[in-house]
């Protein structure tokens, strides 16, 4: 696999060498496993399915629209709580 390169500002480049340091790796390698512990939205919906057909097979549970509407909501904040959390996210720092 090749590799890219990403833009970020000497301030985020400086944090990063120092987490990836003190994580035992590389910026690359840091950054790889932050991505890889975030899901997207597609990875999400799959896992909702999956979990919608598990407890329609086991228990015979069917979503009504609402609640599927009120999961779908959920999942939507979620980025926005995270953000809440991390007051460096919101400034574009990590």
């Amino acid at each position: 696999m090749g590799t890219k390169m990403i833009k970020v500002d000497e301030q985020t480049h400086a944090r990063l060498a120092q987490l990836a340091a003190e994580n035992g790796t590389t910026i690359g390698g840091y950054v790889a496993r932050l991505v890889g512990a975030q899901r997207t939205r597609a990875e999400w919906a799959a896992v909702a399915k999956q979990t919608e057909d598990a407890l329609r097979e086991q228990f015979g549970f069917v979503a009504t629209p609402e609640e599927r509407a009120q999961a779908e909501a959920w999942l939507t904040r979620q980025p926005e709580r995270r953000a809440r959390q991390n007051p460096r996210a919101r400034r574009g720092s990590a």
